[in-house]
């Protein structure tokens, strides 16, 4: 749980149980003073966590969600394959910050005043660092360049699949590096 400045409002990530294990994480809001709970993620069917799996990902013990000092809610949300972040003002429409093709935030912060700083990674680099500034997405280290300038990586290919109850599932299989 996290308070919003003014300590008015409490946000938190959690879902109900309605899938089971399967059910997505939603992002709420609750007003302290009335208990009116407002669920921010409730009309999008992705999870309020980051989902993703990989071989180089590590556990991570930082917050999901942020109150910023002018009262932006800034959270992610796991969307076929990748991990968007948005922030939105109670009362106003959810702004997407960043959707970039093929990155996966990991974990982000955000500043006092407004600068957000992640660790992200795609299908060919492991979490390296990142700002944003605007609109675009800056990296900031090459931490893997050493290791990354001394291997080969095999194909990372999309599928798609059918669950039980209908749903589809998107899977990624990353083919041995020398297949031909």
């Amino acid at each position: 749980m996290y308070g919003a400045p003014g300590n008015k409002y409490v946000s938190l990530i959690y879902h109900r149980g309605e899938r089971g294990f399967a059910t997505h994480h939603k992002v709420y809001v609750v007003d302290i003073e009335t208990r009116e709970e407002i669920c921010i993620t409730c009309n999008f069917d992705r999870n309020a966590y980051n989902t993703l799996n990989s071989d180089v990902r590590a556990s991570s013990n930082v917050k999901n969600i942020y109150w910023s000092k002018d009262g932006y809610l800034y959270f992610m949300l796991c969307d076929r394959g990748l991990t968007k972040l948005y922030r939105v003002k109670l009362g106003s429409e959810l702004e997407l910050l960043i959707d970039k093709e093929g990155v996966v935030i990991d974990e982000f912060s955000v500043s006092d005043n407004d600068i957000v700083a992640l660790l992200g990674m795609t299908s060919y680099e492991p979490r390296e660092s990142y700002v944003l500034r605007g609109k675009d997405l800056v990296k900031l280290t090459n931490m893997n360049q050493f290791y990354l300038s001394r291997i080969k990586l095999g194909k990372v290919e999309k599928f798609l699949l059918r669950s039980s109850d209908g749903k589809i599932i998107e899977a990624w299989i990353m083919y041995p590096k020398d297949l031909k």
